[in-house]
């Protein structure tokens, strides 16, 4: 630029090219542009003009210069041109004024009338920087304060004002805008119009970033109040299109929201406009956008408040926001069933929606609700919902649109709802920081933003997956609420002054319109925002002190948290002061607002009487209204009662509404309710169970915050609690009021609450009862958080009086229902534990605590039987259930506090003894019948016990020693008490404590000469309190072990042997501390008196079971007597040696005796066993028979020899039947036989050995233990004390030795009990102690001895395989043979020598043979254990070897008859066949032996199997051809062989004609090998066998001396030669014993 040349001048310049360029681009693009559109146009209208037109458009285009090309040029140019403009902007704005500004509009609105959009939107943009940067400067000059000389001057409402710099080009714009946007021509501009959406625009613009810059400038103003305003009204007010109206509102809304005071009147008027445009008669689309301006305003709580305060507050204007609020509440009311509206709020929803029928019929289906018949649209849904009823854009933000969009049916009532939320919050977080007590700044400011701490924690109720907190807030920091009404110092406080005028004036129209809301059909968003605003409302009203608006809105909030068909039209009613409005209080459900005409929507009840479940809305209003009772708990008063009664109500719903918590209180509900569940709900994952949850913690929060309360506040709160009790009783309830007032301030303001009826409409006792429950666990939580409050240690505590009495006076009340009372109770005990365990004050302090609680305890007890004759019987069962109830106390209050309890201990054993109906007065007496000692009731005794159990375990060194005989009758007491018999048996082991502790605090006993004086109980009482000193620790030591000894004379066995076990335990600890004298006392006075006490009640119970045949009592008798025989022998072993050194021992043994003896007469096992053991522990105890005499043991030694156990009665309960008995009675035995001498032994041996044996006999077999392996105890005890009897004569021998010969047959006789007794280890054992006796006196040994040994050795060796039970190794049959092998080799000699009778010899060889015949005898096929015989074989061929050197030859003698001979042989005959002959073969009775071979019969082709013992076989053959050969001739071998010789005949005959008659069958078949075997064996024998030539007898042809046998079976042999033609080797065999025949004859 050239520098002569000005900057403005330039500038004109360059604005002047552009503005040609524009010119000459657009006129033959404009030209064409206007023919094409009156060619269109003209089409349908006139066919002339259309021709013209038409003719026209194609001359211009025919001209060369108008090419395409040329206009897409001009687009070029235009868009250029524009582009240009921001640079000369921004380059040279400074210099952009007057003229050169209005050639740059001029520009840009030529521009903006291009048809081509991308010219047109670019030139609308173009225009907005130019009104930026004209503003902007305006806005810099206003704030750097430029002082520039005025340009002009300007008319305003009171005048002209100059104006000057870039104001001028700021007010000429504006106007000129307002001007083109009117219609009219401009001023500054050479424009002649403007396209009024773009005017609009630009002034919205205007308005939105430079409303500051127009307020600080009178002359704007006085632009927008004479042009702008007007034009605002016409557009809104007129019917005009739809994106005028938009763009109007638009300004609308920036001047509310920044002008309002600078256009005061105007505003006020617009207001009002806007507000009658809300009447139902207006477009729908027109109050969507009147509602939206409002809801922008309500979302600026300033701007409300301003608002609320230049126009509601003063006389003279309009009420705008409550004009407003009263609009909206008719609104909301105007089409019910669109927004679902019915009885309760119900889930939003469509009509294709699978949840949407219960929606649908909750509003307008069911008889009786709104609507039953719905007009909504198909795509819409019933009801408010974030998914239909919000648009995706507000319609207010729709300027550019031409016509209004599709509006859902219920986004204006989603608007209206909005403005009621944003209203409440507005206040919410203006009002309530201002409550919070007095803070740092810094903090202040914190809360400002963050709102009050306690509304911050209890308002947000209902967020979308909120959890119940698991963390309880501490309220001892929190301070009482400020009002803010208070902070007349505040800068604040005229806001503050307007915000309260606002609650208090508006609420009416707010409660009428939340109202209809909670009863319509929300989404669950829309309801949690509700309740929220709701809540808020309420609690800025109540930190206000507003008590009607908060008591309204509670009242609300507790009708909609109870289920619709419940809450009445007067369920939740409330009447405040007499100064507050009717209207609004005694109708405070019903939805009104201020202004004229505005009727809520009529109700009908449902005809459905049902019960309706809770759903988790109704949790949440319940919920809220908790958390408004946590935030103005101090301020409620009276009004407590509403939500106390809301809650009451709930708790009576809610099993209805949960299954789960239905089933838990009523396993037989006849109907469950199911739970209502919304899609909403269940789509945000809320649980039913979660908001309960919720809600009790809200509740228990509500309860806990109770204890920051003052005493006035809380006696306040708990009169509230007591009121929702229901009771009968018309005095209770008024002197409850009145101590309420008497302990109430004077200052303290009441205000009466009118209690709405109960939730059913007619009330059964059911419902009346647990609402009281209701009240009392509320009462109880009340309690447990105030127990410091309630702490008695102030002499007067009203807190303490007033709760107190009023529980005391319903536990009293006889007419009151039992459940309530002993709830009440619950909630008594509880406290008195409280307190009594409190360790918050100084030890005297607490003593005093704990004495006014123990007190009041007993105190509680003692009442209840007061009036028991005019109580009827379920109020004495609620009596005997509260009683129970303070004695829990009493141990939880020991429990806690009886390791520091120093005072209270009389009152304690006061309770503890109330337990019983009788005094310890009449126990001295001695008066035992048991109705003097009944107690109260089972229940009672067991509560006590624990108590009890405490104290002797625990606590016993805290009890003062004077308490000490209180303590022992007590326990004496409850030992004698009949209703639990684990405590009565239980209590006598305390005695033991009781004892230590005397040792512990008294240490030794010592006795003086008169104690032996004291004979009763009562006389040692006395002595204990009246006596000396050092009498006074001995007197209570054996005042308590005479308690003790009285209880065994119990008639529960159970209780008698416990206390048996007590005393003599007692005993044992202090025995060493007792002399002679006092052991001679003892046992006198306490133990041989027991056992006289015993024998007198039982031989009363046997004179009464002498008919009947149980015998149950004599028997648990019989185990008291050996419990107490046990018991004193065992004192007398342990302190055997002080007894002893007593003058007076002769007389106590004599007496033990007699006693002892008295015992065993009844003839019992347990009886038996005790004494004999204690005669055997006593014995043990001396060294020799002078320490007693020998009078003492002959005493025993008779009472052993007549009182054997095996004659007495066996107890059904001993396991191990009279084993325990014989083992007593065995080792008494022992001990005699060990202090007797020599003589006296072999005395007492004849009369002893019957009775062990029969001990054998009759003992029983130890249950689950078998005498197979191992001898019993018994056994072993029998055969001990055989070894004990000597042996050194023939004729204890003898009976010794048949006594062990008649144990050893034991297994093969009959037992005589159930359970059978092998007796097999025993016999084993007597085989041995028999083979050692008879081994050990040879010398005197007789036949008859033997033979008696022998006859029992054989029946174990006979039964060899017959009985399976044979022990471990060696089995009882080796055993046998084994001993009786040993006393044969041993005894023969001596036998042999001895001169016997004819008799003794053929009985002493007969058992030989027997023994001889069981050795080679063996059962195999029964035997299980197969695997055993070859071993067995083995065994058995050794006895015999060995037995036959001891019988072969002295069997042949002379002196042995035939008979044994050919038995000895016959066994060997019929044990040496290795096949089972043919049975026609044998010789049949009265036949001769060989008869059988003769006879004929038909061969057999099976194969035989051949013997298990195969070799015993075999050397049983070699035995029997070794009997019959040639020896040395003897005589004895010669009886021998004759009686040898028919066997072997037959023996060989048999093998050969089963061969002659079976192999010709086979055939060709071999002959099995076992078969084959034998009959070669037997050929080769035969051919071998040189034959005793007497043996046989001879034949009739002489035959050769040595083979007589050979002829005699010559024929058998030449038929198995026929029959061995195909077996050479038999054949070969046969032949050569032929040919032995034939060399015999000499052949």
């Amino acid at each position: 630029m050239p520098s002569e040349v000005p900057q403005h001048q330039f500038s004109l310049e360059v604005f002047r090219w552009v503005y040609d360029a524009c010119v000459l681009s657009m006129t033959a693009q404009l030209l064409a542009t206007e023919l094409t559109t009156l060619f269109q146009d003209s089409k349908k209208k006139n066919q002339d003009l259309r021709n013209a037109a038409e003719k026209s458009l194609s001359e211009l285009k025919a001209l060369p210069q108008t090419s395409e090309a040329q206009l897409v040029a001009a687009y070029e140019v235009q868009l250029k041109v524009l582009q240009a403009l921001p640079s000369l902007l921004q380059n040279y704005g400074a210099a952009l004024s007057g003229q050169l500004l209005a050639a740059a509009f001029e520009v840009c609105f030529l521009l903006y009338n291009s048809k081509t959009a991308v010219v047109s939107n670019t030139a609308a943009a173009v225009l907005q920087q130019l009104v930026t940067t004209t503003f902007e400067k305006a806005s810099s000059e206003d704030v750097n304060a430029v002082d520039d000389e005025p340009v002009m001057k300007v008319p305003i409402l009171n005048g002209d004002i100059s104006i000057r710099g870039a104001a001028v080009d700021a007010y000429r714009l504006l106007n000129d805008v307002c001007l083109m946007t009117e219609g009219q021509r401009p001023k500054f501009l050479s424009m002649g119009s403007l396209a009024q959406n773009l005017g609009l625009e630009l002034l919205e613009s205007i308005l939105a970033n430079y409303a500051d810059t127009v307020a600080a400038h009178p002359e704007m103003i006085h632009v927008l109040r004479l042009r702008l305003m007007p034009l605002v009204f016409k557009l809104i007010s007129d019917k005009m299109p739809f994106s005028l109206t938009v763009r109007a509102m638009r300004i609308l809304q920036a001047i509310l929201g920044r002008l309002v005071f600078a256009l005061a009147t105007e505003c006020e008027t617009a207001l009002a406009l806007l507000n009658r445009m809300l009447d139902p008669a207006t477009l729908l689309w027109k109050r969507v956008l009147c509602l939206e301006v409002f809801q922008g305003i309500y979302a600026n709580p300033t701007l409300v408040r301003s608002l609320y305060n230049h126009f509601d507050e003063k006389d003279d204007k309009k009420h705008v926001i409550r004009d407003n609020l009263g609009m909206v509440v008719r609104l909301v009311a105007e089409k019910p069933n669109l927004i679902g509206l019915g009885q309760q709020s119900s889930s939003a929803s469509r009509p294709n929606d699978d949840y949407g029928e219960q929606a649908a019929l909750q509003a307008g289906g069911i008889v009786g609700s709104i609507g039953a018949t719905s007009s909504v649209p198909e795509t819409e849904g019933v009801g408010i919902s974030m998914r239909w009823s919000n648009p995706r854009i507000p319609c207010i933000d729709l300027p550019d649109k031409a016509e209004a969009p599709n509006i859902p049916a219920t986004y204006i009532y989603a608007l209206a709802l909005t403005c009621v939320n944003s209203f409440s919050d507005g206040l919410a977080k203006f009002l309530l920081p201002f409550t919070s007590p007095s803070e740092g700044k810094s903090k202040r400011k914190r809360r400002t933003g963050q709102g009050n701490a306690s509304f911050q924690e209890s308002s947000e109720v209902g967020g979308e997956g909120e959890q119940p907190s698991t963390r309880r807030r501490s309220f001892r920091s929190r301070k009482e609420s400020v009002n803010p009404l208070s902070l007349e110092s505040n800068a604040l406080y005229e806001q503050i002054r307007t915000s309260a005028h606002m609650v208090e004036n508006c609420w009416p129209a707010l409660l009428a319109a939340c109202s209809t809301f909670l009863n319509a059909a929300l989404d669950t968003e829309w309801y949690h925002a509700l309740i929220r605003s709701l809540q808020k409302f309420t609690q800025v009203a109540g930190l206000l002190e507003f008590p009607t608006p908060r008591d309204a809105f509670l009242t609300t909030l507790g009708k909609h948290a109870i289920p619709a068909r419940r809450a009445t039209a007067t369920n939740l009613r409330t009447s405040t002061d007499p100064n507050s409005r009717d209207d609004a209080t005694d109708e405070s459900d019903r939805e009104s607002s201020p202004g004229p005409g505005l009727r809520s929507p009529q109700r009908q009840e449902s005809i459905d009487w049902g019960s309706p479940a809770m759903t988790t809305r109704n949790l949440l209003c319940l919920r809220a209204l908790l958390n408004l009772g946590i935030a103005l708990g101090p301020s409620l008063q009276q009004s407590w009662s509403i939500i106390l009664e809301t809650l009451q109500q709930g708790d009576l719903l809610l099993p209805q509404s949960n299954p789960a918590l239905a089933r838990q209180q009523s396993s037989n509900q006849s109907r469950q309710v199911q739970v209502p569940q919304d899609k909403d709900e269940s789509e945000n994952g809320e649980d039913f169970g979660v908001e309960v949850a919720a809600a009790e913690t809200a509740a228990a929060r509500m309860i806990e915050s109770t204890k920051d309360y003052s005493d006035s506040a809380f006696l306040e709160f708990a009169q509230c609690v007591y009121k929702l009790l229901q009771l009968s009783s018309a005095s209770m309830v008024g002197s409850a009021a009145e101590s309420t007032e008497e302990f109430l301030s004077p200052q303290t303001p009441s205000r009466k609450h009118q209690r709405y009826p109960s939730i059913s409409q007619s009330p059964s006792d059911a419902s009346v009862l647990q609402s009281n429950m209701f009240a009392l666990a509320k009462l109880q939580d009340l309690i447990q958080f105030n127990i410091s409050r309630l702490n008695p240690v102030q002499n007067e505590n009203l807190c303490w009086r007033y709760v107190t009495e009023q529980q005391l006076c319903i536990i009293g009340a006889q007419t009151e229902n039992s459940k309530l009372r002993v709830k009440t109770a619950e909630t008594f005990t509880s406290l008195l534990v409280a307190v009594a365990s409190s360790n918050e004050h100084e030890p005297t302090e607490r003593d005093i605590s704990r004495a006014k609680a123990l007190g009041a305890l007993s105190n509680a007890a003692s009442t209840l039987y007061k009036d028991v004759s005019v109580s009827s019987k379920d109020s004495q069962n609620c009596n005997s259930d509260i009683h129970r109830l303070l004695l829990e106390a009493l141990r939880a209050i020991l429990e806690r506090c009886g390791d520091s309890l120093m005072v209270g201990w009389d009152s304690v054993f006061d309770a503890l003894k109330s337990t019983f109906s009788v005094s310890l007065n009449t126990i001295d007496n001695n008066e035992k019948e048991l109705s003097n000692f009944q107690a109260r009731s089972l229940n009672l005794v067991r509560s006590s016990f624990g108590s009890l159990q405490l104290i002797c375990s625990d606590y016993l060194d805290f009890v003062p020693l004077s308490c000490i005989p209180l303590l022992i009758d007590t326990l004496y007491l409850f030992c004698s008490q009949t209703l639990d018999l684990n405590i009565s048996f239980t209590m006598t082991s305390f005695f033991a404590n009781v004892s230590s502790f005397l040792q512990r605090q008294h240490g030794i006993l010592k006795f003086d000469e008169n104690f032996e004086a004291y004979q009763s109980a009562a006389e040692l009482a006395e002595m204990v309190q009246t006596g000396p000193p050092k009498s006074q620790k001995s007197a209570l030591w054996l005042l308590l072990v005479t308690r003790l000894s009285e209880v065994v004379d119990d008639h529960r066995s159970e209780v008698r042997h416990t206390a048996l076990h007590t005393l003599f335990r007692v005993f044992d600890d202090r025995g060493d501390e007792l002399n002679a004298s006092a052991w001679q006392h003892c046992l006198t006075m306490i133990f041989f008196q027991i056992l006289r006490n015993n024998e007198r009640q039982y031989s009363s119970i046997r004179e009464l079971n002498f008919e009947r045949k149980d015998n149950t009592q004599e028997e648990e008798w019989n185990k008291t007597a050996a419990l107490v025989v046990q018991e004193i022998v065992q004192i007398f072993t342990n302190y055997f040696a002080t007894i002893r050194s007593s003058p007076h021992f002769s007389n106590l043994w004599q007496e033990l005796l007699s006693c002892l003896e008295h015992l065993l007469n009844r003839k019992d096992l347990a009886v038996s066993t005790s004494a004999f053991k204690g005669l055997t522990h006593i014995f043990e105890e001396l060294d020799s028979i002078q320490a007693i005499g020998n009078y003492s043991v002959d005493e025993a030694w008779r009472i052993w020899k007549d009182f054997n156990p095996v004659f007495h009665l066996s107890d059904s309960s001993l396991k191990d039947g009279n084993q325990s008995a014989l083992m007593a009675y065995l080792r008494c035995f022992a001990q005699i036989y060990r202090l007797i001498d020599h003589d006296t032994r072999n005395s007492y041996a004849g009369n002893a050995m019957p009775r062990l044996y029969s001990c054998l006999e009759n003992a029983h077999l130890p249950a689950y233990s078998s005498d197979v392996d191992r001898v019993t105890p018994v056994q072993q005890g029998v055969l001990e004390n055989l070894k004990l009897v000597p042996t050194d004569k023939f004729d204890v021998l003898s009976q010794l030795v048949d006594c062990v010969a008649d144990i050893v047959k034991l297994p093969f006789r009959r037992t005589k009990h159930g359970q059978e007794s092998t007796c097999v280890a025993i016999s084993k054992s007597a085989i041995d102690l028999l083979q050692l006796n008879i081994q050990n006196n040879v010398e005197i040994a007789s036949c008859q001895l033997v033979t008696g040994a022998l006859d029992a050795l054989v029946i174990p060796i006979q039964s060899k395989y017959g009985r399976q039970a044979q022990g471990k190794e060696p089995s009882l049959w080796r055993a046998a043979t084994t001993a009786a092998t040993q006393i044969l080799q041993a005894c023969m000699p001596a036998v042999q020598r001895f001169v016997h009778s004819e008799e003794e010899v053929q009985v002493f060889w007969d058992l030989v043979i027997r023994f001889i015949n069981g050795i080679l005898s063996a059962d195999c096929e029964s035997y299980d254990k197969q695997e055993l015989v070859p071993d067995d074989e083995e065994f058995d061929i050794e006895a015999f070897l060995h037995i036959k050197k001891l019988v072969v030859p002295s069997i042949g003698s002379s002196h042995i008859a035939d008979d044994i001979r050919r038995k000895f042989a016959e066994d060997i005959f019929e044990k040496s066949q290795i096949h089972e002959p043919h049975p026609d073969d044998l010789a049949r009775p009265g036949q001769e032996l060989l008869e059988g071979l003769k006879c004929d019969h038909i061969g057999r082709t099976e194969d035989l199997p051949p013997t298990l013992r195969s070799k015993m076989s075999y050397l049983l053959l070699d035995e029997l051809f070794s009997l019959v050969s040639a020896h040395d001739g003897s005589v004895e071998r010669v009886r021998l062989a004759q009686a040898a010789a028919p066997y072997l005949l037959l023996r060989c005959g048999l093998t050969l004609k089963a061969y002659v008659y079976d192999q010709p069958l086979r055939g060709r078949i071999p002959q099995p090998w076992s078969q084959k075997k034998e009959l070669l064996y037997i050929l080769k024998k035969m051919s071998e066998l040189d034959l005793e030539p007497r043996a046989l007898e001879d034949t009739a042809k002489a035959a050769p001396s040595h083979k007589k046998h050979l002829f005699k079976l010559y024929p058998l042999l030449t038929g198995a030669l026929k029959a061995a033609y195909w077996s050479e080797e038999a054949t070969k065999a046969i032949s050569d014993v032929l040919d032995v025949v034939g060399q015999d004859f000499r052949i």
